[in-house]
């Protein structure tokens, strides 16, 4: 005869399964959502970092005194030098700056002395969605103040 006693409380081999299979699909639905966030927050990420990089630039010819001249096309950004290059081979090793997440239809960009872009809109590839940047408005300083 067995006592109540000796019946130790627990859980079932089918109850611990049902909640693991429930967990696990949680947990897959979840994941799926957070690496598509993750993939979109570094597509931002690096956009924000080409416009810093373009205010830099914009910077650097305007602090310089110089124009500055740079050639996009792909997934890199190389630097133009002043003088002329026939055959562009030494302008593809003047990389100054490589991309991950963004595809640059081909464009040459000129930052004059003054720090001023010579094309008002720079295109670009995000997971064959077509987008530009206005540099006007990136190059622009606005007074905090007035944007309140």
């Amino acid at each position: 005869m067995l006592s109540t006693k000796n019946r130790v409380n627990g859980f079932t081999l089918i109850e611990l399964l049902v909640v693991m299979v429930i967990l696990g699909v949680a947990v897959s639905l979840v994941g799926s959502f957070s690496i598509d966030w993750v993939d979109k927050a570094k597509v931002h990420d690096e956009k924000q970092t080409v416009i810093r990089w373009i205010r830099q630039q914009s910077s650097d010819a305007f602090i310089k005194d110089e124009a500055i001249s740079y050639l996009f096309d792909g997934k890199a950004i190389y630097r133009i030098s002043n003088e002329i290059d026939t055959d562009q081979t030494q302008t593809r090793e003047n990389i100054a700056y490589r991309c991950e997440y963004l595809f640059f239809h081909t464009q040459f960009i000129t930052f004059n002395s003054n720090g001023y872009a010579s094309n008002q809109k720079l295109t670009f590839n995000i997971a064959n969605n077509v987008q530009s940047l206005n540099l006007s408005n990136i190059l622009s300083i606005k007074d905090e103040s007035q944007a309140n």
